[in-house]
Order: C-alpha cells, then structure tokens, then sequence
C-alpha cells in the first residue's frame, strides 16, 4: 500500500532543508512509516514532515549539480522512504534571488531534478516524484545579506 506523501522543498541556493507534508495526517501513515521518518531526523510540523539538513554546500553556486558527499545521503533517505512504501513525492527547487526570475525559476526546477536522481537510485520510482521549479520565491533564508544567499 502506497502512502501519498507530499512536499520535499529543496533549498537551492547554499543549504538543503527537505519537507514531507502527508496529505493524511499523522493517523494516515502506518506506525512504520512513522518510526522511519523520525528516524530520518524528520518531525512533524503544520504542515506535515520537515527535514533540514545542515549540508551548506548542496549546490555550488550557480550550479545544479549535487556535491557527490551528498549524494549517498539523499540516495539512503531514498531506501528508507522506499522500504516502507512511502511514496509520491513532491521536490521542489529554490535559488537566492541573485539574477532573473526566469532563470532562477529554471535552476530551481534542475536543482529539484537533480535531487530525484538519488531518491530513484534509492527506489523510489521517478514517475511518483514530482519536481518544481520555485526559483527565488519562498526562500528559506533571508535573502537580504550574502549569508542568507
């Protein structure tokens, strides 16, 4: 039995933060499921399971390339999640608001893409992962000084 399992937003510009909103609610997810990501390092929020890593180098800037030590995480992330029929997800990419929107918007979406890679290396199957493009809307940090980009 596949549980939907919505949201993972991919920070696109320095950091990585990973968010699984169930579209049930907790009581949706079997006991397993559960027991699977929290030992993930995921909790449950509002807005269903968020996950932030503390990997600040996702992303070089201005590329959508992942860091390969970071690959084998995202691929581990991907078995868990597989292993107990978790499924459907959603990636959606950021970038920091340095040039356009239209590029922003078309990095964003590589950086989702290139995050799937390993989920589906992890088994999840590529037509149950969506990946969007955000671009510099909705970022996870500020904006305003070069930390936060």
């Amino acid at each position: 039995m596949e549980h939907l399992v919505g949201l993972f937003k991919i920070s696109a510009c320095i950091a990585l933060a990973l968010t699984i909103t169930a579209c049930q609610n907790f009581g949706g997810l079997t006991r397993q499921q559960v027991n699977v990501l929290k030992s993930q390092g995921f909790k449950l929020s509002n807005d269903g399971w968020f996950l932030g890593l503390s990997e600040k180098l996702l992303f070089n800037y201005n590329e959508s390339s992942i860091k390969p030590e970071t690959v084998d995480k995202i691929t581990a992330i991907g078995q868990q999640l597989n292993r107990v029929q978790i499924s459907h997800l959603q990636l959606n990419g950021y970038t920091d608001s340095t040039g356009s929107a239209s590029y922003n918007r078309d990095l964003s979406l590589k950086r989702a893409q290139a995050v799937a890679e390993p989920l589906v290396q992890g088994g999840i199957p590529a037509s149950d992962i969506k990946t969007v493009g955000m671009g510099q809307d909705n970022t996870i940090a500020d904006n305003n000084t070069e930390a936060g980009r």
